[in-house]
């Protein structure tokens, strides 16, 4: 349902480029392919095509106009049709279908959690201590209590090539690598260097060649503990936002595109309570009223339906001619071609499309933000004071207009003009 309500955005936010770049501009594409197929391989096409040029300017117009025509009409018909193609593309397939593909998608959410679940352990490792300072904290103190105590040595014999040194290297090419860094392996590193920091005066100058060892594996050792803090929290907001914009609620659907369509519904519900697939066709009138955020999400919408089509035709013109030139015995070359580059480029499309659907349903979840109070008003409801009393106002209307419960609510008049 969802996906119709989607697809039919335009009936309450018009556009006249929606339907040419959505739809006319992909079927065009998909019948000039066919085209130069049918001119490559069919001698009798070649032949329709030198009578059409040789025929005067009147019949040639004509001829012209019944294909113009016949391309928009097949374009409304894959217009129309957007909406059973993406429900396909979301994988609203049989039980025992699903069921085979959803394994994958699974996989997926398993290892997001997975990577989640290793990188909340490092922001614990980060945690304040028993004596209630945070471990990069304790971990530099450390190290300046080391560094004050060798002021006490009369020398400085430290090289870089000392165990110390080479651990902090080794962690330097985590870095580099953008790598996490574990609190483990941190304190591993920081027992080794105060210990050379206590033996040696890192102020007098080292051996030769090595004068600043001591100094620059400490201060390199700082940044260290500071980027994988950093590391461990940023890793941790990229991974719980990468989950709610490819996965919504359980069970998953089985195909990309299906679980990133769930996100809007499960980011309303855990925020707001809010039955998003309910209420979307009535969110959208105040949406429509903010001139300049209906152009954006409709251009969005525009861009998505690009995409879907390309995909669904590229698949479907890979259909028409892999089997054609098979069965023609046509080029080995052309075959190959089509029966390899088809089905990669309509998978690159809908890769494509998965990652437009994430913009888009971004954009659904900033209407649900912005537009909810206006859509409390429209239907005459009071405006909630607090995050626990939206809540519980979200779930009475729920209960009232989807299960059909009898609830008491307080209207609130409309604003006189």
């Amino acid at each position: 349902m969802f996906t119709s309500l989607l697809t039919n955005l335009q009936n309450l936010i018009t556009s006249p480029g929606r339907f040419f770049v959505g739809s006319f501009l992909p079927v065009t594409a998909f019948w000039f392919c066919n085209a130069v197929m049918f001119y490559l391989f069919s001698a009798s096409f070649q032949g329709y095509a030198s009578w059409i040029s040789e025929q005067s300017g009147g019949l040639s117009a004509v001829v012209i106009a019944a294909i113009f025509i016949g391309i928009t009409f097949s374009a409304y018909a894959e217009s129309a049709s957007l909406p059973t193609i993406q429900s396909m593309m979301e994988g609203k397939w049989p039980s025992w279908i699903a069921s085979f593909f959803v394994r994958a998608e699974m996989r997926r959410y398993e290892r997001l959690e997975r990577l989640k679940k290793e990188n909340g352990d490092l922001i614990v490792r980060f945690g304040t201590t028993a004596a209630g300072k945070p471990q990069a904290e304790v971990w530099k103190d450390s190290l300046l209590t080391a560094r004050t105590a060798g002021y006490q040595q009369p020398a400085n014999s430290y090289r870089r090539t000392m165990p110390s040194g080479v651990e902090v290297d080794r962690l330097a090419r985590l870095r580099r690598r953008a790598q996490p860094i574990a609190g483990e392996v941190l304190d591993q590193a920081v027992t080794l260097v105060v210990l050379d920091l206590r033996d040696n005066n890192a102020n007098q100058p080292g051996p030769a060649n090595h004068v600043r060892d001591l100094d620059d594996v400490q201060t390199l050792l700082v940044m260290l503990i500071e980027y994988a803090e950093e590391y461990a929290a940023n890793q941790y907001r990229l991974l719980v936002t990468r989950g709610q914009f490819d996965f919504g609620a359980l069970p998953l659907a089985p195909t990309r595109m299906g679980n990133v369509a769930r996100t809007v519904q499960n980011y309303a519900v855990q925020r707001y309570d809010f039955n998003f697939e309910l209420f979307w066709s009535r969110l959208q009138l105040p949406a429509q009223r903010d001139k300049e955020f209906a152009p954006v999400l409709l251009g969005a919408k525009t861009q998505l339906d690009f995409l879907v089509s390309c995909s669904a035709l590229t698949f479907l013109w890979t259909l028409m001619w892999g089997p054609w030139l098979m069965l023609t015995s046509g080029p080995v070359e052309f075959f190959v071609g089509v029966a390899v580059l088809g089905p990669v480029a309509a998978y690159v499309w809908y890769r494509i499309a998965v990652a437009q659907y994430r913009t888009l349903n971004d954009l659904l979840r900033s209407s649900i933000d912005l537009f909810r109070f206006d859509l409390l008003a429209a239907l005459g409801y009071p405006k909630p004071g607090a995050v626990l009393e939206e809540r519980e106002l979200w779930g009475t209307i729920d209960a009232l207009h989807a299960l059909h419960e009898i609830r008491d609510l307080r209207y609130v008049p409309p604003k006189s003009s």
